[in-house]
């Protein structure tokens, strides 16, 4: 951890540790909450460390400034005020001057931490951002041209015809993105018309025997389709077929499909 003055927000773990806190209420997290999520996040690292008493410093005066500060997080930080802990970082020879300052730097933050908490301010929340959103509902069926170079000579130029048997949303750091679950039925040289799939049935993908998970059945990818693919690849949604809405066909009733596909990603 890098620190450029005995302020407690002059260290990078200190202002960390306020990105997060302020990031977990942004998310909507209660106050009790995103305070758990810190002290998850740093507490076991710096416990018994140099860094402890900084943690409680830096997570006492951020609640404090939003009018939130919690007892335990105050009692922990007056507890290294006292303690004076802190202090000896700063009070080595030809650094007095910061060791000086250190003391009146905690003096304040006591001070502060005693006084009157102003009011609980509006923290506003964070708008889901959104990498990608699908344009086509659960159950439509889909057609684009094999381009990818490396797919089998014999595949590139036709036409693969698929499904959209289910949209798996995922969310991570704030950014929200979905994925269509992918059926194929099959290729052509042309863009059939929709009544072609009474005739056909799902293919599966891959069926192989894995060392420790035993048989692996995919019969299903998942990926995501830019505007750019969705121009390049001619892909057009033929129709939808509602029963798909509330029944998944029993082709894809295998344990894999729930517990593994969600991390088996294709891109097309």
């Amino acid at each position: 951890m890098g620190a450029w003055g005995p302020a407690v927000f002059s260290d990078d773990f200190a202002c960390d540790v306020w990105d997060n806190y302020i990031e977990q209420l942004r998310a909507g997290k209660t106050n009790e909450e995103a305070t758990q999520a810190v002290l998850d996040m740093h507490y076991n690292e710096v416990k018994g460390t140099e860094d402890e008493p900084i943690l409680w410093f830096a997570l006492a005066l951020i609640q404090w400034k939003k009018g939130r500060l919690l007892d335990e997080v105050k009692e922990k930080a007056l507890y290294f005020i006292e303690n004076g802990s802190d202090l000896s970082r700063w009070n080595v020879p030809g650094n007095e001057k910061n060791h000086r300052k250190s003391i009146k730097v905690l003096d304040d933050l006591k001070a502060t931490l005693l006084s009157p908490m102003p009011e609980a301010k509006e923290i506003r929340k964070r708008k889901p951002y959104w990498i990608w959103t699908s344009p086509w509902r659960k159950v439509a069926l889909l057609c684009y041209k094999i381009i990818d170079k490396r797919a089998i000579n014999e595949y590139i130029g036709k036409f693969i015809l698929v499904r959209v048997v289910s949209i798996v949303r995922s969310k991570s750091s704030g950014y929200t993105t979905e994925n269509l679950r992918l059926g194929l039925y099959g290729w052509g040289d042309k863009i059939p018309d929709e009544s072609i799939v009474n005739s056909l049935e799902f293919i599966e993908l891959d069926d192989f025997e894995d060392p420790v998970f035993g048989r692996m059945l995919f019969r299903a990818y998942c990926t995501t389709i830019s505007k750019k693919e969705i121009k390049e690849r001619e892909l057009v949604c033929i129709g939808y077929d509602e029963s798909y809405k509330t029944c998944i066909p029993e082709f894809f009733r295998t344990p894999q499909f729930f517990t593994l596909m969600l991390h088996y990603l294709y891109y097309i």
